[in-house]
Parts: structure tokens; C-alpha cells; sequence
């Protein structure tokens, strides 16, 4: 190999090795603001059928076994059901279940 092939290899490799770094540097960046973002997303302030027992425990703050003894649900539940997909399945009225829901507690 001669001495100028040698140097313009050598110069293709620096500039990969830089590349692959500014690379990281800008893939760690948004990284960063995507973990700073990800903290501001609200949750919903309203109870959707769409949503799972375990979103919906999340979202009221109560476990999902005293969710479903709220809404009087045997506790072998699969709380990653959908609500919508249980209305189905147990012929219940989701509306009704998502008013009780969305009901602002008693204090």
C-alpha cells in the first residue's frame, strides 16, 4: 500500500469514528428532551372505554383489585382487559360504568 492510500485511509477512518460520535452525541440529545417531554404529558382526565382497567386504576389511583370490587367485577379479572371489550363480553352498559367512573369521589 502506498504512503497516499495510507493517508487517505486514514483520513476516511477519522472522519467515520467523528461521524459515528457526532452521531451519539445528537442521538443522546433528543434522547434527553424526549425524557423531558414524556414527564409533561397529561394524563386523561376522563374515563374512556377504550382504556384498560389498569390505565383506568392508574389514572383514579386505586388498585385495580379495589376497582374492580368498586364496580362489583370478580378480582380474576385480566385488568389489561379493555373496559369496552368487558362491556361486550359481561352484556354490561359501559356508559353507565364510565359515569360511575368519571364521578368525582365522595369525600
Amino acid at each position: 500500500m502506498k504512503k497516499s492510500e495510507k493517508i487517505v485511509l486514514a483520513i476516511l477512518i477519522i472522519v467515520l469514528i467523528a461521524a459515528f460520535f457526532m452521531l451519539a452525541s445528537e442521538a443522546n440529545n433528543q434522547y434527553a428532551i424526549w425524557q423531558q417531554k414524556r414527564h409533561q404529558v397529561k394524563q386523561p382526565e376522563k374515563i374512556e372505554s377504550w382504556m384498560s382497567f389498569s390505565q383506568i386504576s392508574k389514572i383514579i389511583q386505586i388498585p385495580p383489585e379495589v376497582l374492580f370490587e368498586k364496580l362489583n367485577i370478580s378480582q380474576g379479572l385480566n385488568p389489561h382487559l379493555s373496559l369496552d371489550l368487558y362491556c361486550k363480553q359481561h352484556n354490561q352498559n359501559c356508559s353507565l360504568i364510565m359515569e360511575k367512573l368519571n364521578k368525582p369521589p365522595k369525600e
